[in-house]
């Protein structure tokens, strides 16, 4: 009997958190200033969970990262997983976010605020050559393309390791894309049995 086996994938969740940001967040959100980030879009300046009234988004934002990390890796729940950086990204028409990994980080997330009319994906690269030839391919999927992208919607948000390579096509719409990204690192004990390596951080 024939058995093919995904070993080692990489793992890109996707879910609609439920949570549209409102009134009074979307004018919280309005009060950031912007930069110029050397990606091609403009950034906040400042984390943004640090102020005041985006709490509902930051707690949706993390119950899915958790999720990520404890039921899809399986990690030990004495290790705690907890956001760090936190950006808005806004990208106008013709803008683009060049492709890029997030450093000192384990796990990021992008929550979508503001898709509508504006190329709404996320594309992943693949970080390794799938073969040392290339080949005409008569059908792409996920398993042998050098680059996935994933639709989202408003209020979606898309959960991945920090390491791997992605990047959002130019926005084409008049409307501008708008998401907030986050970093993540963890405390708690690190190493297992397999790597006879152990410490906590």
């Amino acid at each position: 009997m024939t058995m093919i086996y995904n070993i080692f994938p990489t793992v890109v969740y996707k879910e609609s958190t439920g949570v549209i940001p409102n009134k009074e967040e979307r004018s919280v959100l309005s009060k950031f200033q912007g930069i110029k980030s050397g990606l091609g879009n403009i950034q906040s300046d400042k984390p943004i969970f640090e102020t005041e009234g985006l709490e509902r988004i930051s707690d949706a934002i993390k119950k899915h990262i958790e999720y990520y990390f404890y039921e899809i890796m399986h990690v030990n729940h004495n290790v705690e997983i907890y956001m760090t950086d936190n950006w808005l990204n806004y990208t106008t028409k013709g803008q683009e976010h060049k492709m890029h990994t997030h450093t000192n980080s384990i796990l990021s997330a992008v929550y979508y605020l503001q898709v509508k009319d504006s190329v709404p994906c996320l594309t992943f690269n693949r970080q390794q050559p799938k073969f040392p030839l290339e080949f005409a391919q008569m059908k792409y999927t996920e398993s042998n393309s050098d680059e996935w992208t994933v639709e989202v919607s408003e209020g979606d948000i898309v959960v991945f390791p920090s390491n791997v390579y992605h990047h959002v096509k130019p926005n084409l719409s008049d409307t501008p894309r708008m998401s907030i990204a986050v970093n993540t690192f963890v405390k708690g004990p690190i190493g297992s049995s397999l790597t006879g390596i152990d410490a906590t951080i």
